[in-house]
């Protein structure tokens, strides 16, 4: 008898424990669903809206340029692309989903550096450039960049080979079918996340590999590697373990524009954004409202407040950078450095600290030894 009641016991209590589990995986996953949703309101859809709003006034600048070809218009050229590409910075920090398959906006919009010899070989060797050719050339040869190489220099030479140089009328028109590629892919990602991908995006509220909080820290963490290797590291002779701090000044990300440091600081925002979900003004419930419900503790600080602090001495420490990125290499390598090694730290957080307390695994493969 006493075998019998002591075995119902064991029941009753296992049953209870379970019960207590699903009650907290239950919760767990309602937060994670309202997490999802405020990312994907507050933050990728409003910033993809202001893409493709930021991709139609560069076209429309480009015509006018090509309209009329004077200075003043080009300057006006010059302003749209730094708000666009500033814009499509942070848009990059989440270019999943849509982002990679709908439309590779890493392909379209976002590769650099380019390849000025081929883009400049394929004008000399032209005659007519058809309607497709962007949407169908290769990523070193459009984007973003590439409309930087061809307004970003002296402006009477872009003036003169836009106008009096011999291959000026397949110049102009390359250039129109860049701005018009890149507002093109900014439109149709943006109408994916709004015409039913959001909704997919919020439903996968899992833990697993192929969950919605995976992806997003997955891409977080890869994308600040990015950050943390190429943009700053590469120019400072962190390219390699072998390099020994070979300057490189020609590898910052805009060579011809000056903007490497802005576009930089445009990249930390959109993960702060993210982590935050804090964006335009509109305060959200990002990964960091995940990791608060979850009461995760770091050497006696809440979890996310580290990784906000750590975010914020990123910042500054790019922000701190002497301009232009380009002539810091050489001239104020130190403070490029500094940035390079907060950088570092924010790395270490987020890609042990923050995937180990909330159950995400890293899934993409690292380059970086932390």
């Amino acid at each position: 008898m006493k075998i019998k009641s002591a075995f119902l016991l064991y029941i009753l209590l296992l049953s209870f424990s379970l019960s207590c589990d699903e009650k907290v995986e239950d919760m767990s996953a309602q937060k994670r669903t309202e997490v999802l949703a405020s990312i994907a309101d507050n933050v990728i859809l409003k910033n993809y809206e202001a893409f493709a709003g930021k991709s139609d006034s560069l076209v429309v600048a480009t015509d006018a340029f090509l309209l009329n070809t004077t200075g003043q218009n080009l300057e006006e050229m010059q302003l749209k692309w730094k708000l666009a590409a500033t814009s499509w910075k942070v848009c990059q920090q989440f270019d999943y989903g849509p982002g990679e398959t709908t439309v590779m906006m890493d392909i379209e919009v976002g590769t650099w550096p380019i390849n000025t010899t081929l883009i400049e070989n394929e004008i000399a060797t032209t005659t007519i450039l058809g309607d497709d050719f962007v949407a169908n050339t290769g990523s070193t040869r459009k984007g973003l960049y590439a409309i930087e190489h061809f307004i970003f220099q002296e402006n009477t030479t872009i003036l003169s080979d836009f106008t009096s140089n011999t291959k000026a009328s397949i110049r102009r028109k390359y250039l129109q079918l860049l701005a018009l590629q890149i507002q093109k892919s900014a439109s149709q990602v943006h109408l994916a996340w709004a015409n039913g991908y959001k909704d997919e995006f919020v439903k996968a509220n899992g833990l697993d590999n192929g969950s919605s909080l995976s992806m997003v820290v997955n891409k977080m963490v890869e994308n600040l590697e990015v950050i943390i290797n190429k943009q700053i590291g590469n120019p400072i002779g962190k390219k390699s373990f072998d390099d020994n701090g070979m300057l490189r000044p020609t590898e910052v990300e805009a060579l011809y524009s000056d903007e490497s440091i802005a576009l930089t600081l445009a990249s930390i925002e959109g993960l702060r954004a993210i982590f935050t979900a804090d964006n335009q003004g509109f305060t959200g419930l990002g990964i960091e409202g995940y990791v608060e419900f979850l009461k995760v503790n770091t050497d006696g600080m809440p979890l996310q407040n580290k990784i906000n602090s750590q975010l914020e001495a990123f910042r500054l420490a790019v922000a701190a950078i002497p301009p232009t990125m380009q002539t810091s290499v050489t001239d104020n390598t130190s403070a490029i450095d500094n940035a390079w090694k907060e950088g570092k730290k924010l790395l270490v957080l987020m890609k042990n600290d923050l995937t180990t307390n909330i159950g995400v695994q890293i899934t993409f493969n690292s380059n970086d030894g932390d």
